[in-house]
C-alpha cells in the first residue's frame, strides 16, 4: 500500500478509515482490512503509519508474522518512518513464533 503523511490527504478521513480498519482488523477479517486499504487508496485517502501499524498488529496478534512483514516493508518501500510502535509490533511477532534473533 501507498501511504503518505495524512496532514496532505485529511487527517480526519485517515483517522475515519483507520478506526474502520482496527475494528475490522479486530473482528479478524484480514480480507476485508486489505480491502478497506484498497478503497481508501482508489479514494485518493493513503493509509498513513498508524493505519499501517494497526494492519501489522493484526496480523501479530494471530500469529501471521509474515503478513506482519509484508506490510513492514511496504511502510519502508512508501517512504514513510515506522515509529516505536511499528518496531514493537514486529519484534512482538517474531518473538511470538521464536524468531527472537531477527
Amino acid at each position: 500500500p501507498k501511504a503518505i503523511p495524512p496532514k496532505e490527504h485529511g487527517d480526519s478521513k485517515v483517522k475515519q478509515y483507520t478506526k474502520e480498519l482496527k475494528d475490522i482488523v479486530y473482528t479478524g477479517d484480514f480480507v476485508g482490512a486489505e480491502t478497506l486499504l484498497r478503497r481508501m487508496q482508489q479514494e485518493g485517502v493513503p493509509p498513513n503509519i498508524v493505519t499501517l501499524t494497526t494492519l501489522m498488529n493484526g496480523y501479530v496478534r494471530v500469529g501471521r508474522v509474515r503478513e506482519a512483514e509484508r506490510v513492514f516493508h511496504a511502510i519502508v518501500e512508501a517512504g514513510l518512518a515506522p515509529n516505536v510502535v511499528t518496531f514493537t509490533t514486529l519484534i512482538k511477532g517474531y518473538a511470538g513464533v521464536g524468531r527472537v534473533e531477527e
